[in-house]
């Protein structure tokens, strides 16, 4: 059984191990690159774990998934979305997406949006299932000048698994 659980400061470089993952496995998916990040410096590493409320998904003690969220500026952003391709199709997004959604609730948001590439149908059904709806907002990723990215909106009214 897959588990869901807070990314703590001591667990920096479990987080970026399993970041590096999920750039090399699905490149299309952020608006960063494999080659960008592998530069990072340990410190760099643990600010960017200190960012945003991180979340993991772990199939016994191996990471199987991970995403982050964070308030930007009334909302709650859900960022770096990742499920291992060996888990996917088992719940495990919409476990990492509860977590998000619940630390929003939390802290007094009413939303969670994210940013999903026009490319990326998987992403975008598996969103909708979800309770994302679409907003019709789009716009361009730097490092790609022909791909676009849209938001889609979560009201924060519970647990998704209800929807």
């Amino acid at each position: 059984m897959v588990q869901v659980g807070r990314v703590i400061a001591d667990d920096w470089a479990r987080l970026r191990d399993v970041r590096l993952r999920a750039l090399a496995e699905s490149p299309e998916a952020f608006g960063s690159t494999l080659a960008r990040e592998q530069l990072y410096t340990d410190e760099q590493w643990r600010s960017w774990q200190q960012s945003s409320a991180w979340f993991m998904a772990f199939d016994g003690d191996r990471p199987v998934g991970l995403v982050g969220g964070r308030l930007d500026p009334d909302e709650w952003l859900l960022i770096a979305m990742w499920v291992a391709p060996e888990v996917r199709g088992q719940g495990v997004g919409r476990r990492l997406v509860d977590a998000v959604a619940g630390e929003a609730g939390r802290q007094g948001a009413s939303t969670v949006v994210l940013h999903v590439t026009e490319r990326n149908l998987v992403a975008r059904k598996a969103y909708e299932r979800l309770g994302f709806v679409a907003t019709g907002e789009w716009e361009s990723l730097a490092r790609e000048g022909d791909q676009r990215r849209e938001l889609m909106r979560l009201p924060v009214t519970g647990s998704t698994t209800n929807q």
